[in-house]
């Protein structure tokens, strides 16, 4: 694995042209969710549709639900490979959303006037919408790079550029332009794939570079100046899924596989970082994935298999 570090610009371009999308002023703090996070399961169907949720029956409080494994069963739907990834315990996402509790508890510290209880549920819901608010912005700021990317300068497109935030927008811009001077040839991106090991997951990016093939993936993380970015055993592990299910060959990674993390800091202006993997590293990266997914086929008695 090998590291770069990256101090990003502030602007999008496309075609060559500067687009009038920044604008400079007090950034604007992304809100936080006011929904209880829950650990809900992806899954799509066999031909790559989003089967995330189930409807209800009529009259039911809410349109649709979490779908379960039970219907997955019924259904013969692909888990998403985070979804296999909850089977095992990771340790870096605990000791965060741990961390943000903490946080919420120090800048509201215990009453007379309050009872226990009361007060850890406050703590907990507060922590939650935190926990939210980071996902909620992470999405946003993948949802930027994809359209920033979008070769068409439809004015579409361009229309969407404008409903982002000055937040959002300046965290994207390093990494729209590192992916531009990658010069991607056959660029996807939120492409979902499929595998026949019956497993499935949305890639951020997928393409060649110099006729190799290349999946790239965004991830947004408060850092601290100084210190290092530490990588999750499993985002390998999932660079790795997604290189076999879109350019595997005869059972295996391709011979000129690479993958790429881009890491985009939500709390240091202009830092992003990029975690390139090579082959033999994505080999033994698919190896864990492939154990891990046994584990999950075999705790949920479900074995999957795409067409």
């Amino acid at each position: 694995m090998t590291l770069s570090y990256i101090q990003g610009s502030s602007l999008l371009e496309s075609h060559g042209k500067q687009l009038p999308i920044l604008r400079h002023g007090n950034p604007f703090v992304y809100s936080q969710t006011t929904k209880t996070i829950t650990n809900n399961m992806h899954f799509y169907t066999i031909d790559g549709e989003s089967a995330h949720t189930q409807n209800t029956k009529a009259g039911a409080k809410n349109p649709t639900r979490p779908t379960t494994i039970a219907d997955a069963r019924k259904l013969g739907l692909l888990p998403s490979v985070t979804t296999i990834f909850d089977v095992i315990n990771k340790p870096f996402l605990t000791e965060w959303k741990v961390r943000e509790a903490l946080k919420v508890a120090y800048a509201n510290p215990a009453s007379p006037f309050i009872d226990q209880n009361s007060w850890v549920n406050k703590i907990k819901a507060q922590s939650e919408e935190q926990v939210g608010g980071a996902a909620e912005l992470g999405t946003a700021v993948h949802d930027c790079i994809e359209t920033a990317l979008d070769a068409s300068g439809s004015d579409e497109m361009k229309s969407r550029m404008f409903s982002f935030t000055d937040q959002v927008l300046e965290l994207a811009a390093p990494a729209v332009e590192y992916v531009r001077m990658m010069k991607i040839a056959d660029m996807e991106c939120e492409q979902v794939v499929t595998s026949s090991l019956g497993y499935a997951g949305t890639i951020d990016i997928a393409g060649h570079v110099d006729g190799a093939p290349i999946i790239v993936d965004f991830k947004t993380k408060r850092t601290r100046e100084g210190e290092d970015i530490e990588v999750p055993e499993t985002y390998p592990w999932q660079l790795a899924a997604y290189h076999y299910a879109k350019f595997g060959l005869y059972g295996d990674i391709h011979p000129h596989a690479k993958a790429i993390n881009i890491y985009i800091s939500t709390t240091e202006k202009g830092r992003m970082e990029v975690f390139t993997y090579e082959r033999d590293e994505l080999v033994e990266a698919f190896d864990c994935f492939k154990a891990c997914f046994k584990l999950w086929t075999l705790k949920n008695k479900y074995s999957p298999r795409a067409k």
